[in-house]
């Protein structure tokens, strides 16, 4: 048997927007922000109905709010990363950080006590969303 499921693909202008990623991370009582900018980004959702966006976007859309499960196609054309740090923290825990993102991420960070607690993916400009199929095969 066949199922055939719509999928939605939803993506950044390119020309016209960008996506900004922030992620917050703690450690004991500090917080620190990484916010990325990407010209370009491409998520999908399997669902049966047209998801309700404004293409236009006026005033952003933030996709982890959303009813729909996004899932990431592919983030590019990184144009800015900037670390916001308390000012208590020294230069070596800066320094730690950074060199441990550059090498492992997120994983990098947990090992040196630096948790992922929040994240956001907002996406800024006019966005383009274009509807696909997927198909299923199931086993009687």
């Amino acid at each position: 048997m066949e199922v055939v499921t719509p999928r939605w693909i939803l993506e950044s202008d390119p020309d016209q927007g960008y996506v900004k990623e922030i992620d917050k991370f703690q450690k004991d009582s500090l917080t620190v922000l990484k916010t990325t900018i990407y010209k370009m980004g491409k998520w999908f959702c399997i669902q049966p109905y047209q998801p309700f966006i404004n293409l236009d976007n006026p005033d952003g859309f933030n996709l982890l709010v959303r009813p729909e499960k996004w899932r990431l196609i592919i983030l590019s054309r990184m144009e800015s990363l900037d670390w916001t740090y308390p000012e208590n923290l020294n230069l070596l825990e800066k320094s730690n950080i950074i060199t441990k993102w550059d090498h492992t991420y997120y994983e990098g960070l947990a090992s040196i006590g630096w948790y992922n607690v929040e994240k956001s993916i907002t996406l800024y400009g006019k966005l383009n969303l274009e509807k696909t199929f997927e198909v299923n095969f199931t086993c009687n």
